[in-house]
């Protein structure tokens, strides 16, 4: 079974984050999402490089992939 988003987030704030950066609530948000649609299996479609991912990034141009990130980054930089 898999468990929903709240159950996620409750999960999330349950543990020890003492010695470590300590997440606000939208990022518990947000963590508590990806690792639902990874257990989902749903994959994201790149709005970049159009290929399926199993993580995307949701931005204002669309969802884009890890590695179209980095080669963003690499290009700006």
């Amino acid at each position: 079974m898999i468990p929903s988003a709240k159950a996620l987030i409750n999960m999330l704030e349950c543990l020890d984050w003492s010695g470590h950066v300590e997440l606000p609530r939208t990022d518990i948000e947000w963590l508590a999402r990806e690792i639902r649609k990874m257990l989902i299996g749903t994959p994201g479609v790149c709005a970049v490089c159009g290929n399926s991912h199993a993580i995307t990034i949701r931005t204002t141009v669309g969802a884009i992939c890890a590695d179209c990130i980095e080669d963003l980054h690499e290009e700006v930089a």
